[in-house]
């Protein structure tokens, strides 16, 4: 008898929302464009996920070493290092700037998910809240991504390295910026921007794979935050920026 009631109300179910559909129009598009949203978040996520947890890896390792890479850098061994950790934050920009350029954003922005991951592009790309300026983030980004048959994708790291050390790159003077910030952490003020940043990516890794499927569960580096960072975190990142976010406390 429940399996009765069950298939007589999802055929009810579907019957209605067609006649819906039929009889308004404007419910028929709004329908199909939520469908659009999330197509284009199944589509674009595992994307953003790999690339964030990569990124904030390497962010909590350099946290756990006070950036050691960059303070104590040394050319003839650290030079691989050193452009990997540039094309993680580029890997980073452009898995959202693939998604931005197949749907401008105003589609994923028709629902709840879609909105909020918008929240956190608004959140990293604050002023209060970015390593570097928008543009110079957003060019790093797109200088890694490539244009194939089958859609947007990225380098590799293989072809990456070649390009940045090959002589009639221009990827050096696009990379500059990064590569100056990232350089100025042994000013314990500039380091708690990238720690900040980094936070930000934890948050939104938990947020498209809250039951962490993708990749495991990342821990954070609260030790390595400032007071005042801490006091950022509470009120303008998650109280103003994210809101949404449950139990933030737990990345401070």
């Amino acid at each position: 008898m429940e399996t009765l009631k069950y298939i007589i109300s999802t055929i009810s179910g579907g019957v209605i929302l067609e006649l819906a559909m039929f009889f308004y129009p404007d419910f028929k598009k709004l329908f199909n464009s939520k469908v659009v949203a999330k197509n284009l978040i199944n589509k674009h996520s595992d994307s953003i996920i790999k690339a964030a947890d990569e990124l904030f890896g390497k962010i909590f390792s350099l946290a756990k070493e006070d950036f050691k890479l960059f303070t104590k850098y040394n050319n003839d061994t650290d030079e691989m290092n050193k452009i990997y950790v540039l094309y993680l934050f580029a890997s980073f920009w452009a898995s959202l700037g693939i998604l931005k350029q197949e749907s401008n954003f105003i589609h994923i922005a028709r629902i709840k998910k879609g909105k909020r991951l918008l929240n956190f592009v608004t959140t990293y790309e604050s002023k209060r809240n970015r390593i570097l300026e928008r543009s110079f983030q957003r060019a790093i980004g797109e200088s890694i991504i490539l244009e194939s048959s089958s859609g947007l994708k990225k380098k590799t790291l293989y072809d990456f390295t070649n390009e940045y050390n090959s002589e009639n790159s221009n990827l050096k003077k696009i990379f500059n910026p990064l590569e100056r910030s990232l350089f100025s952490t042994s000013d314990k003020t500039h380091r708690q921007k990238i720690l900040l940043f980094g936070i930000i990516i934890l948050a939104l890794l938990d947020f498209l794979d809250k039951n962490h499927k993708v990749v495991r569960k990342r821990q954070t580096y609260k030790n390595k935050l400032s007071a005042k960072t801490k006091d950022e975190l509470e009120f303008r990142v998650f109280k103003h920026y994210l809101p949404f976010v449950k139990n933030a406390t737990k990345y401070y």
